[in-house]
């Protein structure tokens, strides 16, 4: 039998609360609470998934019930937490997920390196 071990050196529990975390807002309401941005927690699937180019706010608008410039608002509030690395400007502007703040998620969701998962015993006699 053979048996492959994956380690990751972050706790994806503690990167996976560091992502919702930067989606709190920064004032709190009158009743001392704070409130997530929902915008923000709307992208969060999108951000995993690809890097998200300027000229993409408008659909991903569109699909999650947003104006463009709350989207835009809210990539510029993930660069500011350190979840997104922007780069370039105006029009030309590229969000990719900061590797160094969440390697775990990352890696998961973006080299998906771990593909196919064997569950039986390889036998000497198998091709």
């Amino acid at each position: 039998m053979i048996e492959v071990a994956l380690t990751l050196s972050a706790g994806i529990v503690d990167e996976f609360q560091l992502l919702v975390n930067a989606c709190k807002g920064d004032k709190r309401d009158r009743f001392g609470h704070i409130k997530y941005w929902k915008c923000m927690l709307a992208l969060i699937p999108f951000i995993l998934r690809k890097d998200i180019a300027k000229s993409d706010t408008n659909v991903i608008a569109k699909k999650i019930g947003f104006s463009r410039s709350q989207v835009d608002r809210s990539l510029d509030k993930f660069v500011d937490k350190g979840i997104l690395i922007k780069q370039g400007s105006g029009s030309y502007s590229l969000y990719k997920l900061n590797r160094e703040s969440i390697p775990a998620i990352y890696f998961f969701c973006r080299k998906k390196m771990l593909t196919h998962i064997v569950r039986y015993d390889l036998s000497l006699s198998a091709i």
